[in-house]
């Protein structure tokens, strides 16, 4: 437990010149390249664990887009929206890991404002 906890702390997502680093964990680690990038904002999402009607994994479909939602607690913050579809590979088989396509990723974010202020400064 030490272990997954030292490895969210020492492997935050990151801004950089190549795009946005989503990080999670030892395992999950997504470049969002800049000429990917459509847009990036606040999205607030909550899943509800306990709700077996609407409890998605990973990716999942939801109106009409597919979705890969990085969760902590089940819940996400942020929400990146690609220009197309884009494939991305998660830790595992599929369909639980894999390659993938989706036109939207979502995570969280400790710092959501400090995330978005470095994109900012980026793309400017």
């Amino acid at each position: 437990m030490i272990g997954l906890l030292c490895a969210y702390l020492t492997r935050p997502h990151t801004v950089g010149p190549e795009g946005i680093r989503i990080r999670e964990g030892l395992e999950l680690d997504v470049l969002v390249p800049w000429r990917d990038f459509a847009s990036i904002r606040r999205h607030g999402t909550i899943f509800d664990p306990n709700d077996p009607e609407r409890k998605p994994g990973k990716v999942f479909d939801e109106d009409g887009e597919r979705i890969c939602a990085i969760r902590i607690g089940n819940e996400t913050n942020i929400e990146i929206v690609f220009e197309a579809p884009t494939e991305i590979t998660l830790p595992g088989l599929f369909p639980k890991g894999g390659s993938h396509t989706i036109t939207r990723l979502r995570f969280w974010s400790d710092d959501p404002t400090g995330l978005l202020e470095a994109v900012r400064r980026r793309l400017a």
